[in-house]
């Protein structure tokens, strides 16, 4: 049987000390109502046609636990509030996209409580204007609401027909600071790691970032460092970024869900990026991008005999140019691929394009333009319909034929027909043309055909095409989590030949349900999936039952 596990003794100490809670009021949801009562205001547009001004800003943390009418929290709970360090309002206030006396625009605001809410460290945040005053300044008060970040613990998960556990003390807000930190040890289908991971959003309280990762693994190691400021808002002037990294690993290609042969694969990979933003115009965000790559790949055998060919060493090394648009359109919602939190959708349209060149003349060991595109749109069909796609593709041009061509997609679809029920359609794809020999298209266990063992099947092309009847409900166990459920239909295939893989075996297509529980109080992962899944087009040996534990962070 299946578990997972990943809390802190506390909280563990606080479900079970449940009974002494008071009852949750009638009719609560997941999400506290952080809007503060107060006067009616002039709209948006009146106030920024007046020149308004911000005035007062109020910035509120509500506790892990948070203060409602009506609710009493026992001994344990306001113990947990005392014990978690409540984040620190200097690790907000540099967060914030608006100072006093900016001219006021309600589209800051909506963008600041975007980038609050996507942190990790926050389970909401809202930032509303609170009054007009009579010098023609407005008022604003950030909300946010904190989460347990400290997780001590061990987890546990299934899917695919393998198992995958990890020891590990991590801290998503160290010391109120908004700083990741993380030991662990993982175990998985591929390897043995010890890890150490740090992550800075706001460098010194600023907008530069800085990232660390470090695994000693059981074959091989990986060594990464990140640095730089991002477009870190719609209307950021600029950007910058550094990261390297020197990887060893063991590869391993795949059929049927079994590993077919192994290869060593070292990889090193500098990249120096930066952009400057164009114009904004009609809502459209235009940008220039550039910068220089480097990365070489180096393959080894293994003790194992190889069935298909060793991958041939490359170098790739080129400086590249690029465009971007965004348009400014986004909407929150509830209860769609979260449980009970505020979500932020893009329903505006996107593209990026970049072009680039490689020759010796730059180090790389071979002449190539590489391409890449990104694509995104997304709109409403109706009241509460959503639909939502976007492309991706990644070339490099070889003595003029397409090499290591991938083009993926995927296109979701959201019909709320109830307050407790919404339907998900989903078609996602991808079409490799003339891979590299240590690239494969899976499809399988792990990557959404929930029925079968992971890697199941290889080729050159893949289709799945997902149905989901998710439910949400009220109950909220322990205070800890909101639970949710989804029945579902997975249906896929491959096309086209693999280098080491067999023939595919047609249409796949699985049943199954199970459960989701939103994380209402930890920033550790989001949701947890416990699911069953039933293949339907079973081959001999194969388990007539998967059963799947996982965080996610969606539904």
């Amino acid at each position: 049987m299946a578990r997972h596990f990943r809390a802190s003794a506390l909280l563990l100490a606080i479900a079970l000390a449940q009974p002494a809670l008071s009852a949750e009021p009638e009719g609560a949801t997941a999400a506290p109502a952080l809007e503060p009562a107060g006067q009616v205001l002039p709209t948006a547009d009146e106030l920024e046609a007046a020149g308004a001004r911000i005035g007062k800003i109020d910035i509120i943390v509500d506790d892990v636990f948070e203060s409602r009418p009506g609710k009493e929290w026992n001994a344990l709970y306001r113990l947990a509030n005392r014990l978690h360090p409540t984040t620190d309002l200097a690790t907000i206030e540099p967060q914030l996209l608006f100072k006093t006396g900016d001219a006021y625009d309600h589209r800051v605001l909506a963008e600041t409580a975007r980038i609050l809410r996507s942190r990790r460290y926050f389970n909401e945040a809202r930032v509303t204007a609170l009054r007009h005053n009579a010098d023609n300044t407005v008022d604003v008060e950030v909300r946010v609401h904190d989460v347990w970040t400290l997780s001590p613990g061990f987890s546990y998960g299934r899917k695919g027909g393998v198992s995958h556990s990890s020891v590990e003390i991590k801290d998503t807000n160290l010391f109120g600071w908004g700083k990741t930190v993380a030991f662990s040890r993982d175990s998985n289908v591929d390897r043995t790691s010890w890890l150490f991971n740090y992550n800075d959003a706001n460098l010194l309280g600023s907008w530069w970032t800085l990232g660390l990762d470090y695994a000693d693994s059981s074959d091989g190691h990986l060594h990464g460092l990140s640095i730089g400021r991002p477009f870190y808002s719609l209307e950021t002037p600029w950007s910058v970024g550094f990261t390297g990294t020197d990887g060893l690993s063991t590869v391993s290609r795949y059929d049927r869900g079994v590993m077919i042969d192994q290869f060593d694969a070292e990889r090193r990979v500098l990249e120096l990026n930066g952009g400057v933003k164009r114009d904004t115009r009609e809502g459209w965000i235009s940008r220039y991008i550039g910068g220089f790559h480097y990365e070489r790949n180096d393959f080894t055998p293994t003790a194992l005999p190889l069935v298909g060919a060793l991958p041939t060493d490359r170098t790739l090394s080129f400086p590249w140019v690029g465009i971007e648009w965004l348009e400014d359109n986004y909407r929150t919602t509830m209860n769609l691929n979260q449980i009970g939190r505020t979500e932020d959708l893009h329903l505006g349209r996107s593209l990026r394009v970049s072009v680039g060149l490689a020759d010796s003349v730059f180090g790389a060991d071979r002449t190539a333009v590489m391409v890449g595109g990104l694509a995104g749109a997304g709109m409403t069909l109706g009241k509460d319909r959503y639909l939502l796609g976007e492309l991706t593709y990644t070339t490099r041009i070889e003595a003029g034929e397409l090499t290591n061509s991938r083009l993926g997609g995927i296109a979701s679809f959201y019909l709320r027909h109830a307050d407790w029920g919404v339907l998900y359609a989903g078609v996602n794809g991808e079409l490799g043309t003339r891979l590299d020999l240590d690239q494969q298209v899976l499809l399988g266990g792990d990557n959404g055909l929930r029925g079968y063992p992971l890697r199941f099947q290889a080729g050159s092309a893949r289709t799945l095409v997902t149905l989901e009847e998710r439910f949400y409900t009220k109950w909220r166990p322990f205070e800890l989590f909101q639970v949710g459920a989804a029945v579902f239909f997975d249906a896929g295939r491959v096309w086209g030949n693999d280098s080491v893989a067999g023939p595919a075996s047609g249409i796949l297509k699985d049943v199954g349900f199970g459960l989701r529980f939103g994380s209402l109080r930890s920033g550790l992962g989001n949701v947890i999936h416990v699911d069953l899944a039933y293949p339907l087009d079973r081959t001999p040996g194969m388990d007539g039952m998967q059963v799947i534990v996982e965080t996610k962070r969606s539904f």
